[in-house]
């Protein structure tokens, strides 16, 4: 930023999630930010001492304006807040600590494995210059759990691989009116209220759900689709991204979240940007998420009550019943992405966070 350099930025992450990294990467370099990346896979309290070692290693030397770890890169934090001298940015998609242990409650909230998720996540929230959630209802959880100042927060969603996610065409009526979800199988997601949802649209032969993902409550849904025999639910399981556009392209409308649960009203969540980045119509739950953003019911989509299988069972018999409907909903949700959701609108937004905080930095 100096002299007229384009901006540098340290992506310094203690973890993978190659899709979410790279979709950071790409963002910044759309806006002209040069992306210096210090990046070391963390599996085990072993690999973790090794990590730190390899990171400190790989930081020597390298000038930036600033660093931003990403979500799963907390663990590192004490390490980066000793070997950088620029203001840090941290990117909590979600928290780890309230996905973990409060949403798949994978220990208790007292055990050992809890306790440290709890501090390492605090420990970086405290220490971070800036925080950007994707919503500002998320950035309210870190308030109020962690006791962080709210000066601190801002928002950036984390968009839509838009080289993958682009408009497809309107499908024309054939065999199936085909209802899809897709992406991981957790409580958030709220898939059992989709699975109630199909059982009451059973008697509609023509209505299909397919659902693609995999996830913990995968055998529970699976159980749920045999025990109530239905016939108008497909499982695919996990697919890769050039068949899930296949998905895309062939469906009719497309699903978000459904849970009432506060994780699931904080977040807005990728498949969201998705499916609005794909010019698909969008049904999804009513939430502080989506109060944050311009979505309106009836307009770029159709907004449901969250944990209410009749009312999403309403929603898609509206949307079935109209092609009218669905090519509008579709085409203003595409509108709607491309204003506040898009990667170049996220990059602008985020290029400003950036260049601001490092201006108050200087100052400082």
């Amino acid at each position: 930023m100096e002299n007229g350099k384009p901006l540098r930025v340290c992506l310094f992450i203690g973890s993978h999630d190659i899709e979410r990294q790279e979709m950071l990467k790409k963002i910044l370099k759309l806006q002209g930010i040069e992306v210096l990346e210090c990046i070391e896979k963390i599996t085990g309290i072993v690999s973790f001492l090794k990590a730190n070692i390899k990171m400190y290693q790989k930081h020597r030397g390298l000038s930036y304006d600033v660093m931003i770890i990403p979500w799963r890169g907390f663990p590192i934090f004490p390490l980066a807040k000793i070997i950088c001298k620029k203001p840090i940015i941290f990117m909590p998609t979600i928290s780890i600590y309230d996905t973990l242990i409060n949403d798949r409650k994978i220990a208790k909230p007292n055990s050992i494995r809890a306790r440290f998720i709890r501090f390492a996540e605090k420990y970086a929230c405290s220490h971070s210059d800036l925080l950007l959630p994707e919503t500002m209802a998320q950035a309210s959880y870190f308030i109020r759990e962690y006791n962080v100042e709210p000066r601190k927060f801002g928002n950036v969603v984390h968009s839509a691989d838009e080289t993958k996610f682009f408009p497809q065409s309107f499908k024309e009526k054939s065999e199936y009116f085909e209802v899809l979800f897709f992406g991981k199988f957790v409580p958030a997601h709220g898939i059992k209220t989709i699975i109630e949802s199909a059982k009451i649209l059973s008697n509609f032969k023509n209505i299909r759900f397919v659902l693609c993902g995999d996830g913990i409550t995968k055998p529970a849904i699976e159980r749920m689709v045999e025990e109530l025999s239905l016939k108008n639910v497909i499982l695919p399981g996990f697919v890769k991204v050039d068949n899930l556009i296949e998905y895309i392209k062939n469906s009719d409308v497309c699903l978000g979240i459904f849970s009432g649960g506060n994780k699931a009203q904080d977040t807005l969540t990728n498949k969201i940007c998705q499916i609005l980045a794909s010019q698909k119509p969008l049904i999804t739950m009513r939430s502080k998420a989506t109060d944050e953003f311009s979505f309106i019911n009836e307009k770029n989509c159709l907004l449901v009550e969250p944990d209410n299988p009749e009312d999403l069972a309403n929603a898609i018999i509206k949307m079935m019943k109209s092609d009218l409907m669905r090519k509008a909903i579709a085409s203003e949700g595409f509108q709607l992405f491309n204003k506040e959701l898009s990667m170049k609108a996220t990059g602008l937004k985020l290029e400003k966070y950036i260049k601001n905080l490092i201006i108050n930095f200087n100052k400082s």
